[in-house]
């Protein structure tokens, strides 16, 4: 991760912005294509990309519940 100065921006924001490096994984989890698109629906029209904790605890808690189910070894 990089962390990227306030004066590398014109206008200067009022935030401090990082870059990050994502890899896939291989092979990737399985993610229910419905459930996701939710997801990001939720967090990318947002004005300013901000979440209400109040409004998306819900679906987080479901989120995480399905992704400690992807993590169990099958029987």
């Amino acid at each position: 991760m990089i962390q990227v100065g306030k004066n590398n921006f014109r206008p200067p924001p009022q935030v401090e912005s990082s870059v990050v490096r994502i890899e896939p994984r291989n092979p990737p989890p399985p993610v229910d294509f419905k459930e996701w698109d939710g997801l990001m629906r939720i967090v990318f029209v947002r004005k300013n990309k901000a979440l209400s904790f109040n409004n998306i605890l819900p679906l987080r808690l479901h989120v995480s519940r399905r992704w400690q189910q992807t993590l169990k070894p099958p029987p």
